[in-house]
């Protein structure tokens, strides 16, 4: 069976939506403290728009760092572009992903 196969045969069909990864500079890390309250109230403000699915650091923060998913790019890219942790340093990189989601 081909995957298009396999997906027109389900009743819930596929949408595209984009991970943002973070990787954090473990040397910023004393600063966080007193930015994580605006980061907060960024993502929440975006969660209560409809404009982020859901987000949140691994385990393993150091080495993994952290995730939000998107309904859409130019919200992954906005998140980016006005995330106080991005602007005062604490994310080394980012990279915003298109993905899949099979589920719905």
């Amino acid at each position: 069976m081909t995957r298009v196969t396999f997906l027109a045969r389900r009743s819930v069909m596929p949408t595209t939506k984009y991970v943002l990864f973070y990787k954090p500079d473990p040397a910023a890390f004393p600063k966080a403290g007193a930015l994580f309250p605006s980061h907060v109230a960024h993502f929440s403000a975006f969660r209560e728009q409809g404009r982020l699915i859901s987000f949140g650091a691994f385990a393993d923060l150091v080495g993994h760092g952290s995730m939000g998913i998107f309904p859409s790019k130019a919200d992954a890219e906005e998140f980016v572009k006005n995330d106080p942790f991005v602007k005062e340093g604490i994310v080394a990189t980012h990279e915003i992903r298109e993905w899949t989601d099979s589920v719905g």
